[in-house]
């Protein structure tokens, strides 16, 4: 497993860019962003750009993918929402967002998550 600190600024980042909107002088929402709201927003994003999201955290944490074949809400880790994700030549990983704003990649098997996981992903 591989933490990355900076996966969720750059995971802040893709989502921005995704929904930007016109700058503003007021940058405290920024700061109250849990895990929730980035699973929330990942969720709405278009399938293009949230595969390049989690391609993007997954490539940044040193780990092979190219092409994503297929990314689904996962079951919750330690009560972290996350994301399972399969790439090409059958490498899968688990993309969990702490609330510090800590992405963490987990290389294998993919969990499906409970129905209310799924409810409250969609």
């Amino acid at each position: 497993m591989k933490i990355q600190p900076i996966g969720g600024a750059l995971l802040a980042l893709a989502i921005a860019a995704c929904h930007s909107a016109a700058p503003s002088a007021n940058r405290s929402a920024v700061n109250t962003m849990t895990a929730a709201n980035f699973q929330q927003q990942i969720a709405a994003l278009p399938v293009p750009s949230r595969n390049g999201v989690l391609m993007r955290a997954i490539t940044d944490a040193d780990y092979d993918c190219q092409i994503i074949e297929k990314a689904a809400p996962h079951a919750s880790v330690h009560g972290h929402p996350a994301w399972s994700v399969l790439c090409d030549h059958g490498a899968a990983y688990v993309v969990v967002i702490d609330a510090g704003g800590y992405v963490q990649i987990i290389p294998g098997k993919l969990v499906p998550p409970t129905k209310a996981e799924s409810n409250a992903a969609s």
